[in-house]
């Protein structure tokens, strides 16, 4: 026996670090009076691992059967049979009769974290850092909501990326520290130690003890190593709670932490009474409770926007860069371009409202915001989604590469001085950025007090927008020269332009009708096409309206315009196609140009005199291009412009537009592009398995004896556009069936407001106004506002009042 090893042994040896001959000996004895001579003996007898008959040294705590073997220790026992269990028995949970399951489990600690549960990670937290985290409940709620499993953690741990999204920051930085400090040491506990932990009075003193001598060191209660570290710990968590209520962005930033902890170490009072004098004059920060992240699959929208980038980089990009294509139009693309979330840009004069109308469909306040009567925004803002609240300074913005705003660099200091991102936790901002853009003042004074050219900015901006809103306000409706310029550069993108009549509340039914007219004929001077474009009329902020004659009006338009805004993310992949197959005609007829231009030039001669003499005749050489090309006119840019821009550049040494780019280009533009064009998604709605299950023209919540509310007679809408859209945002998160949800979706968001069911079928009965057994999205705002209303003490009304009741229900209601 003592001269081969056998495999429990050199289990023993390599897993429970028993090197001694004669110990490894000792304990594989033990193992084989239990039963267990070979590994696989493990998963028979696991669960008699915790029962004294089998285990003798379970028996009367052990007493006698450590006495007889004193080479014995209690600690390996326990660590032997806590991994046999996690091993074997999937962390000492039984396998049913048979003794346990067949299917091997991970030996190794870190490899049981792998299986850990959401609950197992609960437990771990509770048992491990619940005197370092204050916010210990919100922690577990967010674990709960998030399905935080041991792989996440683990994936967490080997990426180095800190990707958790807690509500506290300070649990968010604890919980991100323990595993990093698991991951170094290579020490991470199972749930035996873990479980360990719980029941003993140690268990805030964390695990902290080797891997070795793991229960020893918890009935000890840690080390001076353990102490020091909680000291510094303590430290820490201080300086993340200051920095939470005075400076969030700073918690971002965890090699500053790091730094200046490093150079206060031991001076901590100064540090604090430094940080209280720095911060003396800065009020308190307002905390939002950031929506959960949920790590969605890729959806087939974004694979064809993926497939439209890799055709555009393999096609058409070294062409464009051949032939200085982005001189003469809009700077190359990278795949953050293609793959970017719709932008919505805005543009007006100042004090229209544009800062309050992101504000308004956002929620909430975004850093950096300034509203005021007087020219206030002076700058562009990007108003984008983040995990975090914060606000980045222009000439960062366009460093990182995962924002479609690289190209920006190009307008120079003067511009990134004026451009900020802000970043904010809104559930609309997932889906569309907002681009606020400064108030546009008269005359000559503003174009004198800038230092970027504006009307090219807007002209970027454009480009790259899927909807422009141009605002008025009803009191002002004079176009000012940079406006009018600003306008003039949107020409080619009229398709995405919408205008808003701003605060029409405040002006009476007879002036708002010479107002709207007045701006119509404005818009006709400016635009000079006989289309009318779409002018939504209302008061698009968060207050009440100032006169309510309009408010019917008002609120319909206002659901229109949302409704086009939120169509943007459905209809993104078909416009970026479509802007895909503009730009690359667009090349195409620039090759083309470049090529009949450079045929010209001879071996000898003059070249600068016979450029000079084919610019100075650029519509009748477009006329024999487009003639011999079989192309139309108006694909072919503006011939001043094109002379102004080809003149810095020798036509006789551009390259040749070799046939092998143009088969490229038609085979892109014929063959792929029509391929992806059936990829697109159906967004009519898809039949959901669980609804078609339910009843779909009944209340979820009725019972048979349930009788139906009724509706009576009482104008405006309870509902106010800000709660509306709240309402919108959770309704659109839903799968949709012809825009409506089912019973069964709704019921599941009813049910968490912990209502008792006799109230949510009451709520039901008078939300349900068509009783379909679906709601559309004023039914659902309404149910939620009645469920809001209850929440608040207000008891339900026995028949739904006119002021309740959704515009655009109304034509269904008797009044009594």
């Amino acid at each position: 026996m003592a001269s081969e090893k056998t495999d429990v042994m050199i289990w023993l040896e390599n897993e429970i670090k028993i090197r001694d001959s004669e110990e490894n000996q000792r304990y594989a004895q033990v193992l084989s009076d239990i039963g267990v001579d070979e590994m696989d003996d493990f998963k028979y007898i696991i669960d008699d691992l915790d029962d004294p008959n089998t285990c003798a040294w379970l028996k009367d705590d052990g007493k006698d059967f450590f006495d007889k073997n004193p080479g014995i220790k209690k600690g390996k026992l326990r660590k032997i049979t806590a991994i046999a269990k996690s091993k074997y028995g999937g962390g000492g949970s039984g396998g049913g009769d048979n003794g346990g399951s067949t299917k091997q489990q991970p030996a190794s600690a870190k490899d049981e974290w792998a299986t850990w549960t959401r609950i197992d990670v609960k437990k771990w937290i509770n048992a491990v850092l619940n005197e370092q985290i204050g916010d210990l409940d919100g922690c577990l709620k967010y674990v709960d909501g998030d399905d935080l499993t041991g792989k996440k953690l683990l994936q967490m741990a080997d990426s180095g990326k800190n990707s958790l999204g807690c509500s506290s920051k300070q649990g968010k930085y604890v919980i991100f520290g323990k595993l990093q400090e698991y991951q170094e040491e290579d020490d991470f506990p199972t749930r035996a130690q873990v479980a360990k932990l719980a029941a003993s009075a140690s268990a805030s003193k964390g695990w902290e003890a080797s891997q070795n001598d793991a229960a020893d060191d918890f009935a000890k209660g840690g080390s001076e190593k353990y102490v020091k570290a909680k000291e510094n710990s303590s430290v820490r968590q201080r300086l993340i709670k200051f920095y939470e209520v005075y400076n969030p962005a700073k918690l971002d930033d965890e090699n500053a932490i790091d730094e200046l902890l490093k150079r206060y170490q031991g001076k901590e009072q100064q540090l604090f009474s430094d940080l209280e004098t720095k911060y003396i004059l800065s009020g308190p920060k307002t905390n939002y409770v950031r929506k959960k992240m949920e790590v969605k699959p890729i959806s087939k929208t974004n694979i064809i926007l993926k497939t439209l980038s890799r055709l555009y980089h393999e096609n058409i990009r070294t062409v464009e860069e051949a032939f200085s294509f982005p001189e003469f139009h809009t700077p190359l693309l990278d795949e953050v371009d293609f793959l970017a979330k719709p932008m919505v840009l805005l543009v007006g004069q100042y004090s229209v409202g544009k800062t309050s109308f992101i504000r308004y469909l956002v929620g909430r306040d975004f850093p950096g915001i300034r509203v005021g009567p007087e020219p206030t925004t002076d700058s562009f803002f990007a108003v984008m989604h983040g995990q975090e609240e914060r606000l980045i300074p222009g000439h960062t913005v366009p460093m990182d590469r995962s924002k479609p705003f690289r190209t920006l660099q190009k307008f120079g200091a003067g511009f990134l001085n004026k451009f900020s991102c802000a970043e904010v936790p809104a559930p609309i901002l997932e889906s569309i950025t907002f681009i606020d853009t400064p108030g546009i003042l008269s005359g000559q004074k503003q174009r004198l007090g800038r230092n970027y050219d504006f009307a090219k900015v807007v002209e970027w901006m454009a480009y790259r927008s899927d909807r422009i809103l141009l605002l008025f306000d009803a009191h002002k409706l004079d176009i000012s020269d940079e406006f009018k310029s600003s306008i003039e550069m949107l020409k080619g993108h009229d398709d995405k332009i919408r205008c808003i009549l701003n605060k029409a509340d405040a002006v009476s039914n007879q002036q708002l009708l010479r107002v709207y007219g007045a701006l119509m004929w404005s818009l006709g001077k400016v635009f000079k096409t006989p289309e009318v474009l779409r002018v939504y009329v209302g008061s698009f902020w968060d207050e009440d309206y100032q006169n309510d004659h309009n408010a019917e009006l008002f609120d319909n338009e206002a659901s229109d315009l949302i409704a086009d805004l939120r169509g943007l993310p459905r209809h993104c992949a078909t416009r970026k196609i479509n802007e895909f197959v503009k730009r690359t005609r667009q090349m195409k007829v620039h090759a083309l140009i470049i090529e009949h231009l450079r045929k010209q030039f001879g071996w000898f001669g003059n070249k600068d005199k016979k450029q000079n003499k084919l610019l100075n005749n650029l519509r009748a050489e477009f006329k024999d291009i487009a003639k011999a090309e079989n192309l139309n006119l108006n694909d072919f840019p503006n011939p001043e412009k094109f002379k102004t821009l080809i003149q810095k550049h020798d036509i006789s040494k551009f390259p040749k537009f070799k046939e092998k780019w143009r088969a490229q280009f038609d085979r892109v533009l014929t063959v792929e592009i029509p391929k992806l064009m059936k990829e697109l998604p159906n967004f009519s709605g898809t039949t959901n398995s669980d609804d078609q299950k339910s009843n779909a023209g009944a209340n979820p919540f009725a019972q048979q004896s349930a009788s139906n509310a009724k509706i009576a007679g009482g104008k405006k809408w309870a509902v106010t556009g800000v709660q509306k859209a709240k309402f919108d945002t959770k309704f659109y998160s839903l799968s949709l069936q012809a825009g409506k949800a089912s019973g069964q979706q709704v019921m599941n968001i009813m049910l968490q407001s912990q209502l008792s069911k006799d109230v949510l079928r009451k709520i039901w009965d008078l939300s349900d106004i068509d009783q379909d057994g679906y709601m559309d999205n004023e039914e659902f705002a309404l149910c939620m506002y009645l469920i809001d209303m209850t929440k608040d003490g207000v008891k339900l009304p026995p028949t739904l009042p006119i002021a309740l009741v959704p515009p655009g229900k109304r034509h269904l209601v008797e009044v009594e």
